[in-house]
């Protein structure tokens, strides 16, 4: 499969239209492809039955048969590296484990909340910091009023553009310390409804937050300091995100079809 993605990548640029719709679908969905169908995949990649196989015949398979056999023979963790190894399995089992924990009534209020706000807010320090500016720029994408803020310091001004019908939403890993106590215990006093976004259920946030969503994480160790896996992180925001978008008629498309094919940032 290694020899085949490489072969797909180098001459990627030189395929027919159809040919680079069936690549570019092969290279975005190695794992996937195990379990579809001949029909399935040639319509999920946009292009005939038959240019797949006359694809696959290309690259030297005698039929989508065959194809799919030695996929099936190949690990699914084919790589050497074990920090890489490690990384994968953390991911997906931080992002599964955040599904599965999911609180969906929680989940379905924040949504409401967020749809009938004139305004989002986020707040998030150091590396949660850049998770609310990601956020931030997701809902300016959408079409969603918002804003963020990333250092406790600027925290106060901050705070003073946040109305009373509006939503503050803080995300922080551990969800203690020092960056969230006072900021937050005024805009509470204020009566604004606050969501965390947390990985830790016994904080500070999780019981000082008008409502909680939760996502898994694990984390590397190297000497005193932690690069934690966040996924779980990202599918939460996304998923309010995403949600509120949806709840206030906003239109865009999702699944299979909206995945961006290059120039995407």
């Amino acid at each position: 499969m290694e020899a085949i993605r490489q072969l797909l990548e180098d001459n990627l640029h030189s395929l027919n239209r159809a040919q680079q719709k069936i690549a570019l679908f092969l290279l975005e969905n190695a794992a996937r492809v195990r379990e579809l169908e001949l029909n399935e995949l040639a319509e999920a990649a946009g292009v005939s039955r038959s240019s797949v196989l006359r694809f696959l015949q290309m690259l030297g398979f005698s039929g989508y048969r065959e194809f799919r056999r030695q996929l099936a023979a190949v690990p699914q963790t084919a790589t050497k590296n074990t920090a890489v190894a490690w990384l994968m399995q953390a991911t997906e089992y931080v992002t599964r484990q955040t599904i599965a924990g999911i609180d969906h009534r929680a989940m379905e209020e924040a949504i409401d909340r967020c749809a009938s706000a004139p305004r989002l807010f986020w707040y998030g320090v150091g590396e949660s910091g850049l998770l609310a500016e990601v956020a931030n720029y997701r809902c300016w994408l959408i079409g969603i009023d918002s804003n963020f803020c990333r250092e406790m310091g600027h925290f106060t001004d901050f705070s003073h553009r946040i109305r009373p019908e509006e939503v503050l939403i803080v995300i922080s890993r551990t969800g203690n310390g020092d960056y969230l106590y006072e900021p937050l215990q005024s805009i509470t006093e204020r009566g604004i409804f606050t969501i965390g976004i947390t990985s830790n259920r016994l904080s500070w946030l999780a019981e000082n937050a008008s409502l909680c969503l939760y996502s898994l994480s694990r984390y590397a160790q190297i000497e005193t300091r932690y690069v934690p896996v966040r996924a779980g992180c990202e599918f939460i925001y996304n998923a309010l995100i995403l949600g509120t978008a949806l709840k206030r008629g906003i239109p865009f498309r999702y699944g299979e079809d909206a995945l961006p094919r290059g120039g995407g940032r």
